[in-house]
Formats: structure tokens, sequence, C-alpha cells
């Protein structure tokens, strides 16, 4: 008796220890823990709106529960439905209010949109895009992140409100429904900054945490300077966010002149693609950037001087109507005879240049270009190569979707100078020709955020050559497809 007794001791000492050390997990282990279940297969990749994207966000809403905020789960939908077949969306909010009387009425809203592309259907089988760096970290960091700052035993002077939004994916419908959302409900607060955690589990590989749009915040380095970055790692800190790639919640907030900061470990994960998995992403790298901004984010809510810069509404793009950028283009050229039944041969054209667009009103546009050309043009008496640049310029008849979708199309013309012509096989009769060339332009233009994707159509007006082969004037046909990035 005595025997079973101390082993029934031993046993329940055992079970103790056992039951404190699970009990006491590390950050480490709790983001991995976040991560490993939103990017699950079977959650087959959080499609804004649908019933998986529903079930992380009752995850997100539970661990806000815990941690001690008060926690919404906001439903919404928006009018363009055939982006999605599911809904309604829903945005997790968890709130931690402020302790200065004043101050508690200015926000600051930390965010990661945790909704990805869901799965696709290749061949009979369903591929999932589980999208572990985007963005089960950002949102893995979130959680986190709110538990250390409401663990902490101090409070913030200014409110705390903690978002993880859906619908990212599909036009930042999430965060652009949360900032009405407030403004509505809330109408005496002021978001005053917005940190958007996006794509975050890359660290170790990419070698450095990227901060850009620190220049919305006035002095932005006082605070920065204040908290130190692991020194086997770079800080990189970027007034304004230039990336033409990426897109993401902050910008909504930019939208509206509030100050943001898009954090990033860059696009070093495989991006969209299904191979985005938990086992790849950096654990370790992952906790370090929530100490940081376990530190960093309480200079910003206590500060009573933080303002925004007076550059802040250059950096906001989505609220302009007039811009201008770079565009590529590739395409053919080819010749259209008067009297010859035969067209000639399709050539090459290749184009580089300068674009700017404004805005005559809500409907219409006037847009022009300054562009390098290369074109190989196959006509009766040989080949042309020409280096040429063109003035085209459009009017444009458009309709635009909240300035994120600008669908566009239009009619114009164009002025060409050759400043080099090359013959290549050439009939020797020719000797004289025109230095440029007139015509006109149909013109399509999709913009999609800041990428410009287009197809263009021109028609030559005058011959190139002064004594063409047996009088038979050859009008240039040119059918391209472009690509631009606007600022």
């Amino acid at each position: 008796m005595k025997k079973y007794f101390y082993s029934l001791f031993l046993f329940l000492i055992v079970l103790q220890f056992s039951t404190l050390s699970y009990g006491q997990t590390t950050q480490k282990e709790r983001l991995e823990k976040h991560v490993y279940y939103m990017a699950a297969d079977s959650l087959k990749g959080r499609k804004a709106g649908s019933k998986e994207a529903q079930k992380v966000a009752e995850y997100i809403s539970n661990q806000f529960s815990t941690i001690g905020l008060e926690t919404i789960l906001d439903k919404f939908d928006f009018p363009i439905i055939t982006l999605s077949s599911d809904g309604p969306y829903q945005n997790v909010i968890g709130v931690w209010e402020g302790s200065d009387s004043i101050l508690k009425r200015e926000l600051i809203v930390i965010g990661a949109h945790y909704d990805h592309l869901g799965t696709k259907l290749k061949k009979e089988e369903e591929i999932v895009y589980n999208g572990a760096d985007d963005n089960a970290s950002g949102t893995a960091a979130l959680i986190e992140l709110a538990r250390n700052l409401v663990q902490q035993k101090e409070l913030t002077k200014r409110t705390l409100v903690f978002v993880a939004f859906d619908a990212e994916e599909i036009g930042l419908q999430g965060s652009k429904f949360f900032i009405n959302y407030v403004k509505a409900v809330k109408p005496v607060h002021k978001m005053v900054l917005m940190i958007n955690f996006d794509m975050v589990g890359y660290l170790k590989q990419s070698g450095k945490l990227k901060i850009a749009g620190v220049g919305t915040v006035q002095n932005y380095l006082t605070y920065f300077n204040a908290v130190s970055f692991p020194e086997s790692y770079r800080l990189v800190l970027k007034k304004k966010d230039h990336s033409i790639l990426t897109g993401s919640d902050h910008d909504s907030f930019l939208a509206e002149q509030i100050p943001a900061f898009y954090v990033t470990t860059g696009l070093k994960s495989p991006y969209h693609k299904p191979e985005d998995d938990a086992h790849l992403i950096d654990y370790d790298g992952l906790s370090i950037i929530v100490d940081y901004f376990t530190e960093l984010v309480p200079l910003f809510a206590n500060d009573t001087h933080l303002k925004p810069s007076d550059g802040l509404k250059k950096t906001s793009f989505h609220d302009k109507k007039s811009y201008f950028g770079l565009t590529a283009g590739i395409g053919n050229m080819r010749y259209n005879y008067r009297y010859g039944t035969v067209d000639g041969k399709k050539g090459t054209a290749l184009q580089l240049g300068l674009y700017g667009k404004v805005s005559l009103s809500n409907s219409f546009a006037l847009k022009g270009e300054a562009a390098y050309s290369y074109t190989n043009r196959y006509r009766k008496e040989g080949i042309i190569q020409t280096h040429e640049v063109t003035f085209p310029v459009v009017l444009l008849l458009k309709s635009t979707y909240e300035n994120w979708i600008e669908m566009s199309m239009g009619a114009g013309g164009y002025y060409s100078h050759f400043f080099h012509l090359r013959e290549k096989n050439f009939d020797p009769i020719v000797k004289q020709y025109y230095p440029y060339e007139v015509g006109w332009i149909l013109d399509f233009e999709m913009r999609v955020s800041r990428m410009i994707y287009g197809l263009q159509y021109r028609y030559g007006l005058n011959e190139m050559i002064v004594a063409p082969q047996e009088e038979d004037m050859a009008r240039s046909r040119m059918f391209q497809f472009k690509i631009g990035f606007v600022f």
C-alpha cells in the first residue's frame, strides 16, 4: 500500500510539471501553431467569404477574446459580387482602449489580412493555395503582438485596434469597409496611424525587414531610432511604398490620408503559388519581428506629438485622378499596300516610354506618351530597321471602380520621327525617305491599382519612302500589347 502511494504521488508530480510545461508555450511555438492552423490543407486556401475563411475568423476571434480584447466579428458585403461566389465577408476586430481620456479617441490600427486565393482545379486535381507567408504569417504576428501589448502593465494612451482583414485578395475590400465602419460607428474617433503586416515570414531568407511609408509620420526617425533591431538583419525604412508587384490594405488608409506603414520581408516566399506552405516559414524571424513591434508600437501610442507629415498627400495613389508612369510594348508591324493584293510580311516592334494621363472629368481622360521604338519593317523593296521617337495623344472614355480598377478606350493620333534608318536586302533604286510618319490610334487600356495593361492599334497615313516601288503606296499597321506602372 505504501509503495502504491509513493507511485501515485510521483505520477501526480510528473503530471503537474508536464501540464505546466505545456501551458507555458513560447511565442515562437504559438506563432507556429497559428500559421500551421491557417495554412492547413483542410482550410482550402481561406478564400475570401468561404466557409473555411469563416472558420479562420472564428479562430482569430477566440484568440483575441482569450487575450482580453473587446472582440467584434464584423460581417459585410460589397457591390462586385462576381469577384467571389461566397460570402458574407468578415473582418475580425479586437479593441484595447487607451488610458488617456482625450487621446483614447485616437486610434492606432494594426492589421493583417487573413484571406488567400483558395483552390484551383488543374487537370481534374484540386490544388490548394495555403498562403502561409501570404498572409498567415502576418495574421499570426498580429495575434501575438496583441498578446504582448495587452500583457504590458501600463495601458497605452491611444486606443489600439487590431484588425484581421478579409477580402484583401479581391480588391482590399475588408480594409475599405473597416474605414467606412469606423466613420459610421465611431464618428468621434480618429485613425492616426495604420501598421500593416503582409508577408513577414521570410526574415532569414530575405536578410531584411522592410517598413515602407514611414515618411507619412512627422519625425519618424525619432521613433525608429529608439528601438534596436538585431544587427544580423537589415532594417530598411522607406519613406514611400514604391513596390510595383504588391498592394495591400495600407493603401486603403493612405487613400483616406491616414499615415500607414507596410511591413514585409518581401517576395522571397512562393508568392501566390501552391508551394507557400507552413514548414517554410522562418518562425525565429517572425518572433523577432513581433518583439520589435512590441517595443515600437507604444512609442507611437503614447507620444502626444504624433502627427502626419506634410508630404502625406504625395504618398497616396488611390485618390489621384491624373498620374504618370512608365510603359513597355511589344507587337508586330506590317504594311498594307494600296494596289497590291498581298500585304507585307509581319515585322517586330518594341517600345519603351513615359506615360501620362490627365483626367478631364469622371468619364473622360487625355493620355499622352513619349516613347522610343525599334521596328523591323518588311516591304516589297526590302527590310527597313528603324529607331524612332513616337508621340501619341489619345482621348479616352473611362469607367472607374473606387479608383482601384479603371477601364478605358478611345482614339487619337500620333507622330513618329525616324532618327536612324538602316536598309537590309534593299532595292538600290530607293534613295530618299520621309523622316516622319503620322497616323491614327485605337486604344484599349485597363489599370489595376498601379499596373497598366493595354492593347493599341496604329495605322499610318503617309508613305515613308519618297519613290516607292511601282508607285504602290504602303501604309504601316502596328498592333501591340502594352504593360506599364504608374507612380
